[in-house]
């Protein structure tokens, strides 16, 4: 739970403190003003990452030269957690009760599960926004899961800086003539040296998400009917270059992509990128055995994310024991009357703490409707600054 928060020269905030409800906590204000801004110090402090694509450098307030982000929160266990980030230079450095930031840490803290509007449309946007909805529970998982994932992301990195340099040496016109053949033997023999590895992490990285995904698909069934009742049957998918995956045992993964990685090397030499491994993958959700891409209505599809969403939340409950702080990011005002009543009410049930942005001043009447005003905060935000 986050009692405090306090941003020093983050975006459009100069200094603010915060304080934090232990149940629904609303942010009303016009676009542009801060709000976002707000879910995304507290997902910087939980996570280490931002929601959004930005540079490091951006998070920094224009015309300072640093800026700082503190939560203070507790835990199920309640144990007192300071948490700090620092942003200067183009870096981040997280501090857990004034000691460096370690992978350990990850357990102690309450982990954020996002709502915005670029998650609901996860269906039909790219393979990449729904391969994040994935490994936003696949990371909470455990500090394992978490280290694997980035050093899969270090291996990627530099496999792609090896098939880039290769290419960039053949269009240049290096190797060519009687030399023709060295760059090639080059790029092979560090390939060599470096798929063995790589493909160890691929395999790794996709089972966990596959094994998450067979987890979560009774709960997102569960949850989808009480976002709205009278769907069919989802089923969540796992694809690996087009074929359907989620049964795959570790070994099939392992074939699969040992089998691709032949298939596909002459394709990456002249791409210049590697073109195998679970950053290529695809989640698929079949809606009542069908694609829901090309047969769901947008609000079907929506309906989807926020079932998938909600059962992540169970998840994290029923498996990990642990309660995560839920962000929304003006996604109820994407909601029709009706879905919007039910997706409050469910959210009610979940005993987690709410952040929630909104331009719509009437929303709070929502959940207050039904909820004691003592335990909804209620604050506006207008050009960088909070007040009650």
């Amino acid at each position: 739970m986050l009692k405090r928060l306090r941003l020093f020269d983050f975006r459009n905030f100069k200094e603010q403190w915060v304080d934090f409800s232990a149940q629904t906590n609303v942010f009303v204000g016009d676009n542009g003003q801060g709000k976002s801004n707000i879910l995304e110090a507290i997902y910087l402090l939980l996570t280490g990452e931002s929601f959004r694509p930005s540079e490091v450098s951006h998070y920094v307030k224009w015309g300072s030269e640093a800026a700082s982000l503190r939560g203070l929160f507790e835990n199920d266990q309640h144990e007192a957690l300071d948490v700090f980030l620092k942003i200067q230079n183009g870096k981040k450095a997280l501090t857990v009760n004034e000691k460096k930031f370690t992978a350990q840490d990850w357990r102690r803290m309450d982990p954020p599960i996002l709502f915005s509007p670029e998650s609901l449309n996860a269906i039909k946007g790219s393979a990449e926004e729904r391969r994040a909805l994935v490994d936003e529970l696949v990371l909470n998982l455990s500090p394992i899961a978490h280290q694997t994932h980035q050093d899969f992301r270090k291996a990627l990195r530099m496999r792609n800086k090896i098939l880039r340099d290769h290419r960039d040496a053949r269009e240049s016109g290096i190797g060519l003539g009687a030399a023709l053949e060295k760059p090639v033997d080059k790029t092979l023999a560090l390939l060599e040296a470096l798929n063995p590895k790589f493909l160890e992490l691929a395999v790794i990285v996709t089972q966990q998400r596959i094994e998450a995904l067979r987890k979560l698909e009774p709960d997102v069934n569960l949850a989808m009917q009480s976002v709205s009742e009278g769907f069919p049957a989802i089923q969540l998918q796992y694809w690996i270059s087009q074929q359907p995956a989620i049964h795959y045992s570790h070994q099939d993964i392992h074939n699969s992509l040992q089998k691709r990685l032949k298939e596909l090397q002459s394709a990456e030499l002249s791409s210049g990128t590697s073109l195998v491994g679970p950053h290529k993958h695809d989640i698929v959700f079949l809606f009542g055995g069908n694609d829901s891409r090309f047969f769901c209505s947008q609000g079907q599809q929506r309906s989807l994310i926020l079932a998938f969403k909600v059962a992540q939340i169970v998840y994290h409950r029923k498996v990990l024991k642990r309660r995560p702080i839920l962000l929304l990011d003006d996604v109820l005002s994407e909601l029709d009357g009706a879905k919007r009543k039910n997706f409050v009410e469910l959210m009610k049930t979940m005993e987690s703490q709410i952040v929630l942005t909104t331009t719509d001043y009437d929303l709070p009447q929502v959940f207050s409707s039904t909820s004691a005003e003592s335990q909804i905060s209620l604050k506006r935000v207008l050009d960088g600054r909070v007040t009650d």
